[in-house]
């Protein structure tokens, strides 16, 4: 049997009416906006946060999968919001969030038609939840898992394929960016918390931005059996780098400096669970251009995959 679980949480800390994400595979993300010039902190800078919306979803994936040569494409196992978000509210007051529980997720399996016996199975779960009484105010978390499970089937040319995934989108639209400058500063915070691999799996954390211009790769993540792989697309009209990422304790202070404490991407390819990182982004060009309906210009998005496979030799095996 193979297993590969990846498990995504999300930290949203409201620290004012304006609150923002965070974001963590066991992966979480948080957005934080640079918000002005202040002289009297001690990184020159103040971050603003910005708050969920009632836009903001998780979708479900499963597939291609195979199972002794029957193949599923891939499919959408569906769509949940991550909070309940309650937009309408008396004049200059905060929308009310909540968090929703567990999520229903998705358990998909796949059995062999044939005598060779594989089957395989995929899975999503997750729930989010709020916690208040914090200085910075209430805290709002959310926690993803996907996993990829298999059997092999005893006898010759058995084999099994397959994959799971989630990706949760942040949605930052024309009201949050309003009084922005048009090159904009980005923080967000990723924590990858659990992953497990066999001898054939994989798996991946991607965060990155889109806007109606195209995508900007935040942190492109991936673990095999045999190595670590990171990328970005720094060296681009903007810059991308990597801080360790604050504790609670430090986010609720206002003074500390959140790139107190950088690493470069070889250091993260060695970092062992859990992974926790600060991604700031500086010179990104303000988008105008609407993506939906909504008044999105901007998503942020952190997309979890799995992937794992086995297959039996085509070879019957020899007895002594």
């Amino acid at each position: 049997m193979r297993t590969i679980i990846v498990r995504s949480l999300w930290l949203m800390t409201l620290l004012s009416p304006f609150s923002l994400q965070a974001g963590t595979l066991t992966a979480s993300g948080t957005s934080l906006r640079r918000h002005g010039l202040d002289p009297n902190a001690s990184s020159g800078s103040v971050w603003r946060w910005t708050r969920p919306h009632g836009t903001d979803t998780v979708r479900w994936f499963s597939g291609l999968n195979d199972c002794d040569l029957v193949t599923i494409q891939r499919e959408n196992m569906g769509t949940e919001f991550k909070f309940t978000v309650t937009e309408t509210v008396p004049p200059g007051g905060a929308p009310r969030i909540e968090g929703r529980g567990n999520f229903a997720g998705f358990s998909d399996e796949l059995f062999s038609p044939h005598p060779r016996g594989s089957r395989v199975r995929t899975g999503g779960s997750g729930n989010s939840w709020t916690t208040d009484g914090l200085t910075c105010g209430t805290v709002y978390r959310m926690r993803l898992s996907v996993s990829v499970e298999g059997t092999l089937g005893t006898v010759v040319r058995a084999r099994w394929v397959g994959e799971a995934a989630a990706d949760d989108p942040f949605h930052i639209t024309v009201e949050d960016l309003m009084d922005m400058p048009e090159q904009m500063d980005l923080m967000v915070l990723v924590s990858l918390e659990e992953g497990n691999v066999s001898e054939n799996g994989h798996i991946n954390f991607h965060a990155y931005l889109e806007d109606y211009s195209g995508q900007i790769n935040l942190l492109n993540w991936s673990m095999s059996s045999t190595n670590t792989q990171v990328s970005n697309d720094d060296g681009q009209s903007y810059s991308i780098s990597y801080f360790q990422a604050p504790t609670d304790e430090q986010l609720n202070d206002e003074s500390f400096d959140f790139r107190s404490n950088p690493v470069s991407a070889e250091e993260i390819k060695a970092m062992s669970f859990p992974i926790n990182l600060a991604i700031e982004i500086t010179g990104v060009p303000k988008p105008t251009v609407a993506m939906d309906g909504d008044g999105t210009v901007l998503e942020l998005h952190y997309d979890l995959e799995a992937d794992d496979h086995a297959e039996a030799s085509d070879q019957p095996d020899k007895e002594d």
